[in-house]
């Protein structure tokens, strides 16, 4: 789709295809006891990474809670969104850490 980032199938014999984006400017999220929801991104491929373990959850109107997708502390996930969606998180356990979101830019 014109536009939009784009995901595609690695050349036959590529044994470890990398994930790559063209990063926009990163936004901070802070991982609480409470579930905080960003503010429209507009993206429809983000990068998350974590300090913490934390409980993510994507849509127009998100509350993450314990029953929600589990993103692991340290570990670079990629994800594909609506350009609609916001993106909450919500700590697991007792201490609080922050949420980093990458979106992808066309190219």
């Amino acid at each position: 789709m014109p536009g939009h980032p784009q995901v595609e199938t690695p050349p036959a014999g590529v044994v470890n295809p990398m994930q790559v984006i063209r990063p926009g400017t990163t936004v901070k999220q802070a991982a609480t006891a409470s579930s905080i929801a960003t503010v429209v991104l507009g993206a429809v491929m983000v990068r998350l990474i974590s300090d913490i373990d934390c409980y993510v959850l994507f849509g127009p109107t998100p509350t993450a809670t314990d029953a929600s997708m589990r993103l692991v502390a340290d570990v670079p996930e990629f994800f594909a969104l609506l350009a609609t969606d916001k993106i909450a998180v919500l700590r697991e356990g007792g201490s609080d850490g922050n949420l980093w979101i990458t979106p992808a830019v066309t190219v």
